[in-house]
């Protein structure tokens, strides 16, 4: 199969700077699972997976011949909507939009007079306008090599790294989370880092022997949900959706609730190594078996594969 991926990320996209594990190099391995996979949008223009050079009046036609083009997916209603090409809406090829959040789309039709056939959410969202089906976000195997670490030779503090913190004048994204790191800060009971880089992230998370998330309003779990226990640290998190579909029965993490977080984390400070080893042995094998990037790939492939026999979606995670 040969995939064509509308991508433009801009120079302040985040799926191109901070987050850029997630977004664009997890679209990277779509080679893993594709015969050839194409790029385009203003933002690709010169690179090796770019075979044309973006223009406002490229028509889809001309891609889908060149190409040979089985499936189009689109990244997201932010990064995609300026890069569609002429005549995107009345493609037959298979068309499928990779939304992060999905919840903060206002105009929702786009989905609709673009003729997507499906949605596939990064995020937990009970209903969509179009159908759509659950790809949660996954574990890069980068975090994999903190794992051998106990918990005696981690950094005894809870700790964050991200956005969202009592520095930064914006919360519009971020405003559960910056009051619990507000209250956590103001008992010492947390290290905020802030941003760390793509490059850092991984590794203090690897130092830590518990990190703080978040699952903000939709209680969706972030990318940070599997990352933090994919690097052996306790996950500190607030509760979220389809957490026993993803994890199972047994104790994955330490919940804590928004309105009081000084308790649930003081939990953690009173817990034993051998109680907080149990927790994260649970979360490593749990995300070993079933959370990596390549498992969400291979859910990708059979997702892709089985519409284009069949028109149903699979879903793996319900919803």
């Amino acid at each position: 199969m040969n995939a064509l991926i509308i991508f433009n990320s801009g120079k302040r996209g985040d799926a191109k700077r901070l987050s850029k594990r997630i977004h664009y190099d997890f679209l990277l391995q779509f080679n893993k699972i594709f015969d050839n996979v194409y790029f385009y949008g203003r933002c690709e223009n010169g690179l090796p997976h770019t075979p044309f050079l973006f223009s406002y009046g490229r028509k889809i036609r001309f891609l889908e011949k060149e190409l040979s083009l089985d499936v189009i997916f689109v990244f997201s209603y932010f990064c995609g909507k300026g890069s569609l090409p002429v005549g995107f809406s009345s493609s037959k090829t298979l068309k499928i939009c990779i939304e992060v959040d999905y919840w903060n789309v206002r105009d929702k039709e786009w989905y609709k007079y673009n003729n997507f056939d499906f949605i596939m959410q990064r995020g937990y969202y009970r209903k969509s306008v179009i159908d759509s089906v659950w790809v949660p976000f996954s574990c890069a195997d980068v975090f994999l090599q903190y794992q051998t670490k106990n918990i005696k030779s981690r950094i005894r503090k809870i700790g964050f790294a991200g956005r969202g913190h009592k520095y930064q004048t914006h919360g519009l994204y971020y405003p559960i989370r910056k009051e619990v790191l507000k209250k956590l800060d103001k008992e010492n009971l947390i290290s905020i880092f802030g941003v760390v880089g793509h490059k850092n992230y991984p590794i203090k998370i690897g130092k830590h022997f518990c990190m703080l998330s978040d699952t903000g309003r939709v209680k969706s779990p972030p990318a940070k949900t599997f990352e933090i226990m994919g690097a052996g640290a306790l996950l500190f998190t607030s509760p979220f959706h389809g957490a026993e579909d993803l994890f199972g029965k047994e104790k994955f993490c330490h919940y804590y609730m928004p309105a009081n977080p000084v308790r649930f984390a003081k939990e953690v400070y009173a817990m034993s190594d051998n109680q907080i080893e149990d927790i994260i042995g649970t979360a490593k094998e749990v995300i070993k078996e079933k959370h990596l990037d390549n498992h969400r790939l291979q859910e990708i492939y059979d997702i892709v594969h089985e519409y284009e026999k069949t028109k149903r979606i699979i879903r793996k995670w319900q919803v």
